[in-house]
């Protein structure tokens, strides 16, 4: 086994055997003849020279018949290989064609002038084209974005590249055109080089997008609508409560009794506090957004106007963050605001000079935390004032704790302070 191993190394290696094989044979042939020359020479044996070059000549067929018996073994086992090898080529080849024709994604190759090199079956079926008719056309036959110079112009910009991707309109047989999405690769093969490019049909694209842009601008469309008339309500729910405000304005004319007018210039000012949500809704660019302080800032200024006849001289001071709150959130805090101002008015600063409203408003941890101040002459026993019957207090009550799920509390400091404090999420 080992001297086998040893001779296929030295003697029977295929890269090898014709030149060993021809050395050894002129060697095994030549020593022959000098052999069988001495012997006849010099009588050593008494066999006549014809027996003896048929002895010989048997001799190196017999060699000749192992070195080719060994050859022809190689060589078989060398054919076996070789088949072997093209059949899994062959196999690899048909599986490679087979994906590829059957690829979803059209397949071609472009040399460099434009023509077709090669072409799968699914380019066939999107260009309608069969894959001979392909074969003998140019790139600018099928494609409506390239003309013979624009295309040797990109295909040389995609050699510099190496790789792109585009969208273009290539035309079927019959005369349709399909927008396609190109991916398109530089490659060279035996020396030539080459286009490598997939087309994708992207007409179901383009129109579903077509349908979602078209839906969007109905959309676009119906929500202009729907934000004039929405506009249009708020409005007209603002001349209804100014109306209603003018009512009550001629009834505070008629009567002479002195609570029932502070009753009816309440309920004006409560009316104008919601009327004037619907004023800044109507003037606002947008309908779920109000800037709280500009509409904080204006209430306050209209409820001075019409409460405070013989305080002008009251400053607001009003520090509120940009919070998004919604149209009933805006509402129920300017109910409460109007409420704690008027109060402020009408108690706290008894014809005193100086007269400051504050009123600010923080966000920590979602918590919003409203507090009003003013620096009058306070209240003697602060704690009263929930217990109090007053309408007032009781709408800044039920606000707070019912619609805003918060808390109220009053304090004594330099004059009365009010602290609201309620979730964040209750006003969005």
């Amino acid at each position: 086994m080992i001297l086998h191993k040893i001779l296929n190394r030295l003697i029977f290696n295929p890269e090898y055997i014709p030149s060993r094989f021809s050395l050894i044979f002129a060697i095994v042939g030549c020593t022959g003849i000098i052999l069988l020359d001495r012997i006849i020479n010099l009588d050593l044996v008494e066999i006549p020279p014809f027996e003896v070059g048929i002895g010989y000549t048997l001799v190196m067929a017999l060699i000749l018949y192992f070195l080719l018996r060994h050859m022809l073994s190689l060589i078989k086992e060398t054919e076996a290989s070789y088949l072997a090898v093209e059949k899994r080529e062959k196999e690899s080849l048909r599986l490679f064609n087979f994906a590829l024709d059957n690829s979803a994604d059209a397949t071609y190759w472009f040399t460099f002038d434009g023509h077709f090199y090669y072409v799968n079956d699914a380019a066939s079926r999107m260009l309608g084209y069969s894959k001979e008719e392909l074969l003998r056309m140019n790139l600018w036959e099928m494609d409506l974005n390239f003309s013979t110079l624009q295309a040797q112009k990109f295909l040389q910009k995609i050699k510099e590249v190496k790789h792109t991707t585009f969208e273009t309109m290539q035309t079927r047989k019959d005369g349709k055109n399909l927008p396609i999405e190109v991916s398109a690769n530089y490659f060279t093969h035996e020396g030539e080089e080459f286009i490598c490019a997939f087309g994708r049909d992207i007409s179901e694209r383009r129109n579903y997008q077509n349908a979602i842009e078209s839906a969007n601008e109905e959309l676009t469309k119906s929500i202009a609508e729907k934000e004039t008339l929405l506009k249009e309500v708020h409005h007209r729910v603002k001349n209804n409560l100014e109306i209603i405000s003018s009512l009550l304005s001629m009834q505070y004319r008629r009567v002479n009794d002195t609570n029932m007018r502070m009753i009816l210039q309440q309920s004006r000012s409560r009316i104008h506090t919601m009327s004037l949500v619907h004023e800044f809704l109507y003037k606002s660019k947008t309908l779920d957004d109000i800037n709280l302080n500009d509409y904080i800032q204006r209430l306050l200024t209209d409820i001075i106007s019409l409460h405070a006849q013989d305080h002008a001289n009251i400053t607001l001071n009003i520090d509120i963050p940009p919070i998004h709150f919604s149209t009933d959130a805006s509402i129920r805090l300017g109910m409460v605001l109007h409420e704690l101002c008027v109060n402020s008015i009408k108690y706290a600063f008894k014809n005193r000079n100086n007269n400051v409203i504050n009123i600010t408003l923080k966000l920590k941890n979602e918590i919003i935390h409203v507090c009003v101040a003013d620096n009058g002459v306070g209240i003697e026993n602060v704690q009263s004032l929930l217990e109090s019957n007053s309408l007032g207090i009781q709408l800044i009550k039920t606000i707070t704790e019912e619609q805003l799920d918060g808390e109220v509390a009053f304090r004594l400091d330099h004059g009365l302070v009010c602290d609201i404090y309620f979730p964040r999420k209750a006003v969005q």
